[in-house]
């Protein structure tokens, strides 16, 4: 009976996921309770005084891959006896505290890190998009022909989790530099301070943020970014895009005083992953259809996450990426759709936007002092506010 061998601790965690699947270290693939119960059942080989010891010995965590879990029982309903939790496992420290990376999805301290890296993490099995479907349905092909297995999966997630603990890099800015650069790189047109002009408040584009750093730019005349250094390049994406210059300014303020990886150091395993997904595009006749262009290409996370696993597998060979991947394309259809149910990776996401944020941090020595951007934001905001009479 599942309820008497399940240890029956009860956790509460406002907002966090629980871990319902692991890794298991002796199966090497990741499963559910039941699936890891009834492997262990039939496995008279192990030698282990019950499941919850076993568990503790082999169970790792999909995310962050720490270990020792304890199983968590069923909850139920003490008014209808109805189940209102899912079994599913929780990874301590002998002294009872949350044993998971400060990272990790599953984590439930208050130090918790919700940096941009999580975005990468996809869930195969529980996605509901076409695209992501097709991405499973190859990784279950690649299984079951020997291509790669859940262990090299988990491996990758280990490779991505000691990148994300070895990062010195400190986004130490205000997210406002990101749209004070971009307002920097507009032609000021003679101009010698910023004009209030009433009629603009009327015009559909106008938005009262971007008056500010169209202000503040003034302030700073010697805020001027050297556009003939080719690492400065990656700023024309903030005068060529709205949405990327939004992107940019979120990512700033999420992971803003967090110690995070320096994404430069991914520079050729990106840029081999971006045109292993191009062929892959270019060989499968409904991912030609659905992402058309580069553009479209570097958005699709299950994608990359599949052209990285391929790459992960080969030892980052695109040749022999691009060819296990021809090979999957010809296997026929999986057997099995459960070895798809895994949680996959696109260790290079947002990484184009990361590029900016690093060279950015790197001009800031260069730059005026925007120690106190945020005050100075919010006077100027509040004092065009009053001008315009909004």
């Amino acid at each position: 009976d599942l309820a008497i061998i399940f240890h029956t601790t009860k956790i509460m965690m406002k907002g966090v996921q629980m871990a319902i699947t692991v890794y298991s270290r002796t199966f090497k693939k990741e499963l559910d309770m039941v699936q890891l119960l009834n492997h262990y059942s039939s496995d008279n080989a192990l030698n282990f005084s019950d499941f919850k010891e076993f568990v503790a010995f082999d169970a790792e965590c999909p995310i962050c891959n720490v270990s020792g879990a304890i199983v968590v029982s069923e909850g139920y309903s003490k008014r209808t006896n109805k189940i209102v939790s899912q079994s599913h496992f929780s990874f301590r420290t002998k002294d009872g505290t949350d044993a998971h990376k400060v990272f990790c999805d599953h984590y439930s301290g208050d130090d918790k890190q919700i940096d941009s890296s999580r975005d990468g993490f996809i869930k195969f099995g529980t996605s509901g998009s076409e695209i992501t479907s097709i991405i499973r349905e190859l990784v279950c092909r690649g299984i079951e022909h020997d291509e790669f297995n859940q262990e090299d999966i988990r491996n990758m997630r280990q490779w991505f989790t000691e990148l994300r603990q070895s990062g010195t890099f400190s986004v130490n800015y205000s997210p406002h530099m990101i749209n004070l650069i971009r307002a920097s790189m507009y032609s000021r047109k003679g101009e010698s301070k910023y004009i209030v002009d009433e009629e603009r408040k009327n015009k559909s584009w106008f938005d009262i943020n971007d008056e500010v750093y169209r202000s503040l730019r003034f302030k700073y005349p010697s805020l001027m970014i050297d556009m003939t250094n080719e690492n400065n390049s990656v700023f024309y994406n903030l005068v060529n895009s709205t949405t990327f210059t939004k992107q940019a300014h979120r990512l700033v303020a999420r992971d803003r005083g967090y110690q995070v990886y320096d994404r430069r150091l991914l520079k050729e395993k990106y840029e081999a992953t971006i045109r292993v997904a191009q062929k892959i595009t270019r060989h499968h006749e409904f991912l030609f259809r659905k992402i058309r262009g580069i553009s479209a290409v570097k958005k699709n996370n299950p994608l990359l996450a599949v052209s990285a696993l391929l790459l992960f597998v080969s030892d980052w060979n695109e040749t022999t990426a691009i060819n296990k991947f021809i090979k999957l394309c010809g296997v026929g259809k999986s057997k099995n759709n459960d070895e798809g149910n895994v949680i996959g990776l696109n260790p290079f996401i947002h990484y184009d936007v990361w590029n900016v944020i690093h060279q950015l941090k790197d001009l800031m020595v260069t730059l005026p002092d925007f120690s106190n951007l945020d005050e100075e934001f919010d006077r100027e905001k509040s004092r065009l506010i009053e001008l315009y009479k909004l």
